[in-house]
């Protein structure tokens, strides 16, 4: 029963992180079209370079969430399996090719100095 209970609530972890993956793409997109719009609003004279910062400022912001949401995902998902008595080399190696993968934290379309 025990066990029955601990995949139920790992379902719904998975469920949440896979909701909040979208949300975060959603975010991202709007975002970077928030953050090009801005840059070439300081271009052409309408915005501050102070909106310019703080849009990049907010995507950074959504970008360490991102991540820490991640890593929050990835210890949890250790605890879980591992109280399961379930943890298995494989899930390991698994989740040691989601940390090898790259996040960005360069918008794409941002300028590069």
């Amino acid at each position: 029963m025990r066990k029955a209970a601990t995949y139920s609530a790992g379902g719904a972890t998975s469920s949440r992180v896979r909701e909040q993956v979208a949300l975060h793409r959603a975010s991202r997109q709007r975002l970077d079209g928030g953050l090009r719009a801005t840059e070439r609003g300081v271009e052409v004279g309408n915005r501050t370079i102070v909106d310019a910062l703080d849009s990049r400022r907010r995507v950074f912001e959504a970008e360490r969430d991102y991540a820490s949401a991640r890593y929050n995902y990835l210890t949890n998902l250790v605890r879980l399996r591992a109280a399961a008595g379930s943890l298995l080399p494989a899930d390991l190696e698994a989740i040691n090719a989601y940390l090898v993968e790259t996040v960005s934290v360069v918008p794409s379309g941002a300028p590069r100095r």
